[in-house]
């Protein structure tokens, strides 16, 4: 019986060794770890940004001026657009059209006015309006800096100007003071009195008005035609409102009067329907970028006047008004050409110069009426020409 079990237990013995051996059974086999794979990303990356565009609308515009590459006016519109693009982020472009590209300066204007072309640097002609024979008023003041202050953005000049560009169907960008008003002759003469000798003039009301007070007799001729003039006894004298103008004639003259009558100002003009469209911080980007560039040409026009008045004294001899010369013929051309103004130009504007004249600048020397920048004094006039010459 013994025998019997050992002979059991041997067996039993035996099949579980073999079971060990060859893993059977139902224990569950360690599992073997595959080869994992990346886990995928959760979240898309991020594409590469494209600028944002500049906020507000586009607008590819036109300007013209009359002037070519090099003048100052041609720098100025150059300044302008710079100004306006970086101020509006590239939205704004305008494209310079110098010189008689679009036109002569009148043809510029009335396009303007139509709309044809949007902006432009120009004179407003009276025969568009009369009432822009008020620019051309003169003995309102007598030296740039007053000039300056009158131009200024939001002045008084610059106001009134406002509501003659509506009616013609522009608005005012600036106005940029360019140069002032003198006459040149061969002759001597009394500048208070010039006894009759035909000077040539713009060809509007207030020129003749203001030369008939002086003693002059007026002829309305283009500056283009005054070496035709001189040579045909057609005139005496020629006034002009460009010191650059006067170089252009050389020694064809002698003696140049500087009566600082009028101190002209090219006026910057935007077709108002366009205007009206546009946004207010578009219209302050156009203002400022006009007032800035004035700040600019102001800066530059005291080496400027220098230059040219160094240039003229090589063949031209100055004949000077100090403070009582200059009240004396203010008192004339006031009393004559502002009250003969009322008839075309409007009684209310002429009033509105009226108010804003300096005061007559009785008992002033040649230095304290600060003509040129200060620059033409009795000494630097002595310096030059050896003489200070009034008259005969």
């Amino acid at each position: 019986m013994v025998k019997k079990w050992i002979g059991i237990f041997t067996v039993v013995s035996v099949v579980v060794a073999l079971i060990g051996i060859l893993g059977i059974g139902c224990a569950a086999p360690t599992p073997t770890t595959p080869p994992t794979t990346p886990a995928k990303p959760t979240t898309t990356p991020a594409k590469p940004t494209t600028p944002a565009a500049p906020a507000g609308p586009s607008y590819d515009w036109k300007i013209s001026q009359p002037y070519p590459e090099g003048s100052f006016l041609y720098d100025f519109t150059e300044e302008f657009i710079g100004r306006v693009a970086e101020a509006s982020d590239g939205r704004i472009t305008i494209t310079h059209y110098p010189g008689n590209l679009l036109g002569d300066y009148s043809v510029q204007q009335e396009s303007v006015a139509a709309g044809t072309h949007e902006m432009c640097y120009t004179w407003p002609l009276t025969s568009l309006d009369p009432r822009w024979d008020v620019m051309w008023l003169g003995f309102i003041l007598y030296n740039w800096e007053q000039a300056l202050d009158m131009f200024e953005p939001g002045g008084w000049m610059t106001s009134m100007w406002d509501g003659i560009a509506e009616d013609t169907n522009w608005k005012i960008m600036g106005l940029v003071v360019t140069s002032e008003t003198q006459v040149q002759s061969k002759q001597l003469y009394d500048p208070l009195n010039a006894g009759g000798r035909k000077v040539r003039v713009q060809p509007t009301k207030s020129w003749v008005a203001r030369f008939e007070a002086l003693g002059y007799s007026p002829v309305t001729m283009p500056m283009s035609e005054v070496a035709t003039g001189l040579a045909t006894g057609t005139i005496d004298a020629a006034a002009g409102c460009a010191t650059s103008e006067f170089k252009i004639y050389g020694d064809a003259f002698t003696y140049l009067y500087l009566y600082h009558d009028i101190f002209s100002a090219t006026t910057g003009i935007m077709n108002l329907d366009v205007w009206n469209s546009l946004s207010a911080e578009d219209q302050k980007i156009i203002l400022d970028a006009t007032a800035e560039s004035i700040k600019g040409v102001e800066e530059r026009h005291g080496q400027t006047i220098t230059g040219d008045w160094n240039s003229l004294l090589d063949w031209q001899k100055l004949v000077t008004l100090d403070g009582n010369a200059w009240s004396t013929a203010a008192e004339k051309a006031r009393a004559a050409e502002w009250a003969a103004a009322e008839q075309w130009v409007g009684k209310g504007l002429v009033d509105v110069v009226r108010a804003n004249a300096v005061p007559l600048p009785w008992g002033l020397s040649l230095d304290e009426m600060n003509y040129g920048f200060g620059l033409l004094t009795n000494d630097w006039i002595i310096a030059r020409q050896g003489e200070i010459i009034t008259g005969p």
